[in-house]
């Protein structure tokens, strides 16, 4: 998981290798991901195959974002079900998919208290 203090770099060969695990097990496509974290496709295309130079850790911050509700849904749900939840629209976040919900912290925050929910066998 990309984990780094605001300031640091991260060297870009291991974000591409952490962007691109994101991407494989969101089963989605890769403009899809990139309007879910308000990223320019064409930005997000870049880090995927970037293999020199640093990123800021704030660069990454979306990224690690998807990172951390990918480790909670995998914590509730089987593999499959993670994808479909992902891509499902859900009516508790504007009838859009929880992809598509994670442009903020804020609206990861929402996501993830349904990811929390679902756990506890309440409906989401």
């Amino acid at each position: 998981m990309i984990n780094a203090l605001v300031g640091e770099k991260i060297p870009a060969g291991e974000a591409r290798k952490q962007i691109n695990l994101v991407v494989l097990e969101c089963n989605v496509k890769g403009t899809d991901l990139a309007r879910g974290l308000n990223m320019n496709d064409a930005q997000l295309n870049r880090m995927r195959h970037k293999r020199t130079g640093f990123y800021r850790a704030e660069t990454l911050r979306p990224i690690a974002r998807v990172q951390a509700i990918l480790e909670l849904a995998e914590k509730i749900l089987t593999k499959v079900g993670v994808r479909k939840w992902l891509t499902t629209p859900n009516p508790r976040l504007d009838d859009l998919p929880p992809i598509l919900c994670l442009r903020t912290d804020k609206e990861a925050e929402k996501v993830k208290s349904l990811l929390v929910a679902l756990g506890h066998g309440f409906p989401a």
